[in-house]
């Protein structure tokens, strides 16, 4: 806050709103997660260890739970905070340019989050059916469409809005859902990919969209606190899905377009790069070996980079580092012009690139050594590489009981 004194008044007042909202969402998410690893098995929350599952002993889950209360009572207190400021300040609801329909539009999305999170929680109880959550994310996507969320990409026709808004709003929910697959990676990537996401929104003084922002980045580390490898809880598919909508419709509802600069619109692509390049990757592989595109498995970015001798920990921070890279980028499209944003988007690419040939060649080296094991070999060798990557993984992931 010291910083913000050099600032406006309003730019001051702006902030310290910001702040108190994420403080309430982190300190409620932070203490409702202990009481959901307290009541998780009565509530029939628990994960079992697994074929494809990266732990070896049960753990609580559902703290998506937390989340989401931390978000919902952060906005509800956003709301009475935002109103006795505009109020006591005029003059402020101008400078952080809130329309005087943001909190229809606020509520319409927050609704549709309770959907979201309901339906992430009966699959975390109940195991629903693919289509069914489907279904109910489509079901709340067109909803808001049919409010006028959507995304225009510059083309007049509803229809194409409609059916890039939905294609949309389905891939990052489910991506984020995807992505969470080791201790702190889904969560960890929302919270890196949510920051420069909240950077962006006041560069552009889209004040609204960062106080929702800094609710959901609150809401999401004081459950990271607990998720942090070696983790002590899961998130669950109810704080997956839950994420995974509010950035989604968020990348929908902020505007990146400035008549600066048009490269701005491809900033939400580099901002989630990594949830985009793991489902898309996870989707080919499964269909490539005639797998369903619903039926999980050890195909994930982070499995595959274990899979070049990486522990599970050393797989998280290595897609950290790319997001950071990725997302850190996509902040530079607004002082660039069309030879800086080539530029960005190769070393993008490049990026994931990179990753993806160190995969090739970790699956090569694995199918050589398999060749051996076949003739007898390299059994020694393989079974010596086995032990030493489960011996890894089992010391990360070596969780105390709660």
């Amino acid at each position: 806050m010291i910083a913000c004194s050099f600032l406006s008044p309003w730019h001051n007042l702006s902030f310290s709103v910001a702040v108190a909202i994420f403080f309430c969402s982190f300190m409620v998410s932070f203490g409702i997660v202990r009481l959901v690893k307290k009541y998780a098995p009565a509530l029939g929350l628990m994960d079992m260890p697994g074929e494809r599952k990266v732990h070896t002993k049960i753990i609580p889950r559902g703290g998506g739970i937390a989340i989401f209360i931390g978000v919902l009572v952060s906005y509800v207190s956003g709301y009475f905070l935002i109103s006795f400021c505009t109020a006591r300040f005029p003059e402020w609801i101008k400078f952080a340019q809130i329309p005087a329909h943001a909190w229809q539009e606020i509520l319409l999305i927050v609704s549709g989050g309770v959907v979201i999170f309901i339906t992430g929680l009966l699959d975390d109880i109940y195991d629903l059916k693919p289509r069914t959550k489907l279904a109910l994310e489509s079901f709340v996507a067109l909803g808001l469409i049919f409010y006028n969320i959507r995304a225009t990409v510059f083309i007049e026709s509803y229809s194409f809005s409609l059916l890039v808004s939905l294609f949309w709003m389905l891939l990052i929910t489910n991506s984020f859902n995807l992505l969470d697959n080791m201790d702190g990676l889904s969560s960890g990537v929302a919270l890196i990919s949510g920051i420069i996401f909240l950077v962006v929104a006041v560069q552009t003084g889209q004040w609204m969209i960062a106080f929702l922002l800094v609710g959901l980045l609150g809401g999401i580390l004081g459950f990271f606190c607990y998720n942090f490898p070696p983790a002590s809880i899961f998130m669950g598919d109810c704080g997956s899905l839950f994420i995974g909508y509010m950035m989604s419709v968020l990348t929908i509802h902020a505007t990146f377009y400035q008549k600066a600069s048009v490269y701005p619109v491809v900033l939400p692509i580099l901002l989630l790069a990594v949830p985009l390049f793991d489902t898309s990757t996870v989707i080919f592989l499964r269909i490539k070996v005639g797998s369903s595109i619903f039926k999980g498995d050890k195909r994930h970015f982070s499995h595959r980079l274990v899979n070049l001798g990486m522990n599970s920990y050393q797989a998280v921070l290595t897609i950290y580092l790319v997001t950071l890279s990725t997302g850190l980028g996509a902040l530079l499209l607004y002082q660039v012009d069309i030879f800086g944003a080539v530029i960005i988007l190769v070393q993008t690419l490049g990026t994931l690139s990179i990753i993806y040939i160190l995969e090739r060649s970790g699956n090569e080296a694995e199918k050589h050594i398999m060749r051996k094991v076949d003739s007898g070999s390299g059994e020694a060798l393989y079974q010596k590489q086995t032990s030493d990557r489960d011996e890894k993984n089992e010391k990360v992931y070596d969780i105390p009981e709660a």
